[in-house]
């Protein structure tokens, strides 16, 4: 089993709810958070497009034991 030496975490935020993603690249987590939110879309009936919300996605690339304060 090899080592993990990285991690990439997105957070969507709307007004109404907050996608926490976790991948193994940074593109890893934009086509998760594309696939989470249209499927949100097609649960929900949110109005809003993917295109409409992408540049709120915000990914930071962490190693195990990293702690992020913001």
């Amino acid at each position: 089993m090899s080592e993990i030496k990285e991690v990439y975490v997105g957070t969507l935020e709307t007004s109404s709810f907050k996608f926490l993603i976790c991948g193994d690249s940074e593109e890893h987590v934009i086509a998760l958070a594309e696939a989470a939110w249209n499927k949100h879309r097609a649960d929900t009936g949110a109005r809003w497009e993917w295109k409409d919300v992408e540049d709120s996605l915000y990914v930071l690339k962490m190693t195990p034991g990293q702690v992020q304060k913001n």
